[in-house]
């Protein structure tokens, strides 16, 4: 059984995704999809194969970010013809298959960048003028790994609203949090689906946070980002991912990958440097 968004057969098959075989962390679907947005220019079929119920936000992330059709399928030989799929051609270790980044910077390189964009997309502004940060403290229960310290986060958000009036700070994602935020002023909550999350991240002028699903829709964007991964955490995947200076290589100007704790401290002095850096800028293409 095939079902899809709508009864339009669009063009070949340019993609599958098979949660039998691959992962299914969202980072990585998410990755996928951006692979084959970046590197096709017409859109095609994307086949989701061996979906469940508990499949949904994989399934509704893969809608609302690709520009390729999404059916599903739980019938592996229903005229799928793998062997020409672009992402048969490229060894696994580069690409969304195991989470790299590495086929997309080399997509990057060829002039292939695109910023992520969802659809429909997310409105986080009241009013033009405002500047919106995304902000993901993970804190998941059981994967501790890579999550936020929050009384460090909760102790530079106080001092980072103090610094910057015109700032609004809005947290993402449905992990457990154990300190009055939103309490703050100019700090809100979005609580919505796993796709909302993402298109808040592409809705916003700049994110900050852990290093975990979410800032994949940041990482490969061209926007401003402070994203912080556990000193010892993924060590030799990250060594291979990051260049010299332990950034990603098609990162842009204002966009900083930290191999550190984050301590109060170091937040503070980054985002800050963050957001004087955007304010400057700003305050350039407005003269």
């Amino acid at each position: 059984m095939v079902s899809s968004q709508s009864t339009e057969i669009t063009s070949e098959i340019v993609g599958i995704w098979d949660v039998k075989q691959q992962d299914t962390r969202l980072g990585s679907v998410f990755l996928f999809i951006h692979e084959l947005n970046c590197a096709l220019d017409l859109p095609g079929k994307i086949v989701l194969l061996n979906t469940t119920e508990k499949h949904q936000a994989l399934i509704s992330l893969s809608r609302r970010f690709s520009k390729h059709h999404i059916e599903l399928s739980d019938n592996p030989d229903a005229g799928l013809q793998t062997a020409r799929l672009l992402h048969n051609q490229i060894a696994e270790s580069l690409t969304s298959r195991t989470g790299s980044m590495r086929y997309l910077n080399s997509l990057f390189t060829q002039g292939k960048r695109i910023n992520p964009v969802a659809s429909p997309d997310y409105p986080v502004k009241n009013t033009a003028d405002d500047t919106v940060i995304a902000v993901h403290l993970k804190h998941h229960l059981i994967d501790t790994q890579s999550n936020a310290n929050q009384a460090c986060w909760y102790e530079a958000m106080l001092r980072l609203v103090a610094l910057f009036e015109h700032v609004q700070f809005v947290l993402i994602g449905d992990d457990v949090i154990e300190q009055p935020f939103t309490e703050m002023p100019r700090v809100s909550r979005v609580q919505g689906s796993v796709a909302d999350y993402f298109a808040v991240v592409c809705a916003s002028d700049a994110f900050i946070g852990m290093s975990s699903a979410f800032c994949a829709a940041a990482l490969v964007g061209d926007k401003p980002y402070r994203v912080w991964k556990h000193i010892g955490h993924h060590t030799d995947i990250m060594a291979s991912e990051l260049n010299q200076h332990q950034q990603f290589p098609f990162a842009l100007d204002n966009q900083r990958m930290l191999i550190a704790w984050d301590e109060t401290d170091l937040i503070v002095s980054e985002v800050s440097a963050m957001l004087s850096s955007m304010q400057s800028l700003g305050a350039q293409q407005g003269a």
